[in-house]
């Protein structure tokens, strides 16, 4: 679950459907309580180039301070298992 203060950067791209697909739902899920960043690679590529991402989709999570504390790559998973906030595989828990 992403507590609150941090932040999650969602990197993806306008022609990735997994990354549509997965930024939607965790905005369906986790919106409301959290903040999270959608960036797309044709109009963040310095932020990408900055985060060390290569592949899509991305999941970092950003703690209070601005300090990458967890991040999960490729095949990401996201299940409705908590109604008020994400389980994200490779990144629960935080």
């Amino acid at each position: 679950m992403i507590k609150s203060g941090k932040t999650l950067l969602v990197f993806g791209s306008r022609t990735c459907l997994p990354c549509l697909d997965l930024s939607e739902k965790i905005l369906r899920l986790g919106a409301d309580q959290n903040a999270i960043v959608n960036l797309d690679v044709d109009l963040d590529a310095d932020l990408f180039r900055e985060y060390g991402v290569f592949t899509l989709p991305v999941l970092v999570l950003l703690g209070k301070t601005g300090k990458e504390e967890k991040r999960s790559v490729g095949d990401i998973t996201v299940t409705d298992t908590l109604p008020s906030g994400l389980k994200l595989k490779g990144v629960s828990g935080a």
